[in-house]
This record gives C-alpha cells, sequence and structure tokens, in this order.
C-alpha cells in the first residue's frame, strides 16, 4: 500500500508579504493594475492625451520640470498633440479656442502652437477651422508672431496658410489694427513687414492698404502727405518719434493722450517723463499695469498716497475689470512676488515696494479666481514641498510648490473647514497596520493661516521645500489621527515613489474606516501624462493646477 508522507513541518511561506494589492511600495507595479513608471521611479497612473492636451495648453513645458527637460517634455506634448489631431482635430481645435478666449492659461503660447501644429497637420476641414478662429486664439500682433513662427516648424507658408494671415489683418477695424501694428511691432525676430510680404493680403479699403504700404516701408511716414491718408494715430506716432526731443513735458502727455499712444510707441526719453507716464496710467490696460508696477514705482509715477496710486490700487482690485481683461491668477502671482522683492525679475531696476499695493494685488489674485461659493464640506490640502517642487513654473521665478501653497490658501480663504499642510516622504515606518509609528515627519504644518498675504504664504513654502516625494501621507495621516475629511486636496507633480503605501491605497482605506465617500482631486503642476488618481474611480478627480477655472472644478466635484 502506498503511503504519503506527511507534510513537512516547519514555517509557512507567506506569500502575501511579496504581493499584495492593497499595500504595494510606489516603487513596484501593482498586479492587475495599468500602471505606468513616472520620471522618479514610482508607479502610478497614465493621464489620458485629451487631459494631457488640457495640461499641456494651461502648464505648457517652458523650463521643463525637476526630472524632464524642456525639451524632451515639449516632445511628449507635442506627440500627444499630434495623435489627437489625427483621432479628432476639431475637437482639438475647439479645445484650443475654449481655453484660449477664457483666459484658462497665464500663457498663451501653448494654444498657438498646437492651432499651428492642428492648421498644417490635420485633415482639410481641421486646417479650415483652425485658420478660421485664429483671430480668437491670436488676438495680439505678438500671438501672430508666435502663430507665424511655430507655422514654420510645421510646414511653413502655403495657400492656406497665407490666407489665414490675410484674414487676420483684414478682419480688423482699421483703428485697432493701427494700434496693433504700431504697438507690437516685432517678436521672435518676427515683423509685421515679414508676415505681409509672405502673405500679400489685398483689400479695396485704401486706408488699411495704406498701412500695409506704411508698414513694409516705413520711411513713407515722412511724408506728410502720406500721413493723411492714416489713421490719426499714425500722426501720433511719427510726430513722438521724429521730433519728440523738441516737445516739453506738457506737450509730449497731451500727445499720450490725444492720439492714444501706448509706452510701445514712444521714444526710450519719454518714458522717463513723469507727466507722459501719468497719462500714459490713465488708459492703460490691466495687464499692462499689472506689469509696470515696478517701472511706475521706481520712476516716481506712483507716489504714496498720490491720485495715480490710488487710480492703481482701485484697478488691481476692479472686478468688472479681472473678469473683461481674463487676467489669469499666475500674473498677479507673479507682479505680487516681483514687486513684493523691490527689484526686477531680470534687470538692475530697484524700488520701495507700497505695503498697499502688495495688499491690492493680493486681494486681486483671489478675485482672478472667480466667485467660488463654500461647500461647507471638510477639505485636508496637501501642498507637495518636496524637492522636485522646486522646479518654476513655466520659465518664471516661482516654484511649483510656492504657486502650490497660493493655490491652497485660495482653497482655505473660500473653504471654512479646512486643513493646509505641506508633506513630503516622512517616515520609513508609515504602512498600514503601524499608524501608532507613524510621524509628523511627513505631513509638516506650514505656519499658514488664512488670513495671511500670498507674499507670506509663498515665503514659507518655499523655506520648507525639501525632501523626497509620497503623496499618500496626507490620506495616512488622516487615518492615523482620526480626522474626518469629505475631500483631499492634492498639490503635485505626481513624482511620488518614497511610500510604502500607493495613495489610491492609502485613500481606500480611510474610506473603509473613517468616510465611505471621502474624495480625492489630484491637481496637477506639471504638463507630465502622470497622475496618482485612479481614472477608473469616480471619487478621484485629476484638474490641471494654475488654471483659472480650477476651483469651481473642485468644488462642484465636492458637492
Amino acid at each position: 500500500m502506498l503511503v504519503m508522507d506527511e507534510p513537512q513541518q516547519g514555517k509557512k511561506m507567506d506569500y502575501s508579504k511579496h504581493v499584495s494589492t492593497k499595500a504595494t511600495p510606489q516603487m513596484e507595479r501593482t498586479p492587475g493594475r495599468t500602471e505606468v513608471e513616472n520620471s522618479a521611479g514610482g508607479f502610478v497612473h497614465a493621464v489620458s492625451d485629451w487631459d494631457r492636451l488640457d495640461r499641456f495648453l494651461i502648464l505648457g513645458s517652458e523650463g521643463g520640470t525637476y526630472y524632464v527637460s524642456e525639451k524632451s517634455l515639449t516632445k511628449d506634448n507635442a506627440e500627444a498633440v499630434i495623435r489627437l489631431i489625427k483621432q479628432d482635430g476639431l475637437r482639438v481645435v475647439n479645445q484650443v479656442v475654449a481655453v484660449s478666449k477664457a483666459g484658462r492659461a497665464h500663457k498663451n503660447d501653448a494654444a498657438l502652437f498646437v492651432l499651428a501644429a492642428a492648421a498644417k497637420l490635420g485633415n482639410e476641414q481641421t486646417r479650415k477651422l483652425a485658420f478660421g478662429v485664429l483671430t480668437e486664439v491670436a488676438r495680439t500682433a505678438t500671438h501672430l508672431f508666435n502663430f507665424a513662427q511655430y507655422i514654420e516648424a510645421f510646414g511653413g507658408w502655403g495657400r492656406a496658410t497665407k490666407r489665414g494671415f490675410q484674414r487676420w489683418y483684414n478682419e480688423k477695424d482699421n483703428d485697432r489694427l493701427a494700434y496693433q501694428l504700431l504697438k507690437y511691432r516685432q517678436r521672435d525676430g518676427w515683423t509685421h513687414r515679414d508676415i505681409l510680404r509672405l502673405s500679400h493680403p489685398v483689400t479695396s479699403d485704401e486706408q488699411k492698404r495704406a498701412m500695409f504700404d506704411v508698414t513694409c516701408r516705413p520711411e513713407k511716414l515722412a511724408d506728410d502727405k502720406f500721413l493723411v491718408g492714416l489713421p490719426d494715430i499714425y500722426l501720433g506716432y511719427h510726430m513722438a518719434n521724429a521730433h519728440g526731443e523738441k516737445m516739453g513735458s506738457v506737450e509730449r502727455a497731451e500727445y499720450v493722450r490725444d492720439f492714444n499712444l501706448s509706452w510701445e510707441m514712444l521714444p526710450t526719453e519719454w518714458l522717463k517723463d513723469e507727466a507722459v507716464n501719468r497719462e500714459l496710467l490713465k488708459k492703460m490696460p490691466l495687464m499692462a499695469t499689472i506689469r509696470q508696477l515696478g517701472k511706475m514705482t521706481a520712476n516716481g509715477t506712483l507716489k504714496p498716497m498720490s491720485m495715480e496710486t490710488k487710480m492703481v490700487l482701485d484697478r488691481l482690485m476692479d472686478d468688472e475689470q479681472i473678469k473683461r481683461s481674463r487676467i489669469h491668477p499666475m500674473h498677479y502671482l507673479l507682479a505680487l512676488k516681483n514687486y513684493s522683492a523691490g527689484h526686477g525679475f531680470r534687470g538692475s531696476m530697484k524700488w520701495n515696494s507700497d505695503p498697499r499695493v502688495i495688499t491690492a494685488l493680493d486681494a486681486g489674485f483671489e478675485k482672478s479666481f472667480g466667485n467660488v461659493e463654500p461647500t461647507g464640506k471638510a477639505f485636508m490640502v496637501g501642498v507637495d514641498v518636496s524637492g522636485s517642487m522646486s522646479s518654476p513654473i513655466s520659465g518664471s521665478n516661482i516654484s511649483a510648490a510656492e504657486a502650490a501653497g497660493a493655490m491652497a490658501m485660495i482653497i482655505a480663504r473660500t473653504e471654512p473647514v479646512h486643513f493646509v499642510h505641506g508633506f513630503t516622504s516622512g517616515s520609513s515606518r508609515y504602512g498600514f497596520g503601524r499608524n501608532q509609528e507613524q510621524s509628523l515627519a511627513g505631513f509638516v504644518d506650514l505656519g499658514i493661516s488664512s488670513n495671511e498675504s500670498m507674499h507670506s504664504v509663498m515665503q514659507k513654502v518655499q523655506k520648507r521645500n525639501f525632501g523626497s516625494t509620497d503623496c499618500a501621507v496626507p490620506m495616512l495621516y488622516a487615518s492615523a489621527n482620526n480626522i474626518m475629511v469629505d475631500t483631499f486636496v492634492v498639490i503635485t507633480d505626481s513624482e511620488t515613489w518614497a511610500g510604502k503605501t500607493k495613495p489610491v491605497d492609502a485613500l481606500r482605506r480611510y474610506r473603509q474606516t473613517h468616510n465611505p465617500n471621502a474624495k480625492l482631486v489630484v491637481v496637477a503642476t506639471t504638463s507630465t501624462g502622470f497622475t496618482i488618481a485612479d481614472p477608473n474611480d469616480s471619487g478621484m478627480l485629476d484638474v490641471v493646477g494654475f488654471d483659472a477655472n480650477v476651483l469651481p472644478v473642485i468644488s462642484e466635484f465636492s458637492r
């Protein structure tokens, strides 16, 4: 009779210590999930090409990221754009228009780049639509020059391209066209003369034809008879640049007022004249005002308690002007940092910052997000302050961490029930089942209160910028400390890698133990293709950071 051996006695093999779908280290792929490796070596989720298009249009790729060079990031985004143009070029163009016209991005460059790609690489319908909406996306001549540069990269000047540029010039009324021709005369090696000679616009309008002529042959401005056929602004421009040195301060200011001249049209010596600067300020658009704050303070235009300073303070906080001008929050944030510093991002200009201007910029930043009604939900906002967040946003001098801190503060000012901390990798002991050993090392109090200035917030965040990345820390902290949270908001580049538990698993465990309806909003700070949010989980949302529309989206999702 066959006798079976008794099972070998001793320690049993625990296979679960090597494989688990509940708590997989971030540096390992979770079995059964579709995950991708991020630039730091951690495994996360990939965003769709359509989501990546939004990220690129809003965040761009200037300067790259901590891990990815500008060249690589731009090429990766361009490949996604080209795939989408082949898939549905009309949708791509419509998305470009939607983002650009709404002012959701603080720079228009990426929108122009994608529009140029669609105009040259799309099918016939896509190309026709792309050139048809050119005036909606390229709203200024600077935008037009950028578009011309991108067109060169995607194939050059064919018949459809020439017609598109012709329409840009011909569809504008004469006064508006004259303003564009004189205010924005060149950019990136391009001039109106270059584009007019390539596109050859034809018009029956004699005044418009005269403007084209004088743009290509500027020496004609010296002919008084020729000036008669041009809009009045040309006379003011010609007199300022040809005879401006003979004029006194009062006369110069009168020319600025009477002919609606902008500072770009004036000789350099005029810009040192206080009377001229005061006159320029009266009609200066909000965007130009924000950009010129330092210069106007340095040259004496903005003096303490002056009418000019009061005018600027009112303008910076004017709800209607902010809405009408489509001012992006990042413009306020950049001005806030530069003006507060008392010197320019580039150059040697210095000034004594006016505290009231700083306060007005802070208020304008908050207003630029629009009116967002509080949800009444409990928010835990985690600001990624790891080393990778030290990279600047779109080639500016503001780090991703600083901008993330400012966005966190806006949420805190909107939502009465909030908890804002910064996070890094924390303790190596982080993990499920060992809550009593979890330390506060990975979730740091930034010392931020909802009533302090944005300038102070950015300084505090920047000083805490350190360490490796573990995006699970906010959820783990809430679990360990029994904090009731409705919505976790994690502002990050998603380059997480250092934790023993993945963010999605941390959230799911929190749902099991504390709040089954807890949600996660991941606010992306770069245009890479990664997210810590699971696209198959309806309680997780991936949004684009520094999007002027992001706060209403977060609020609606939380509700």
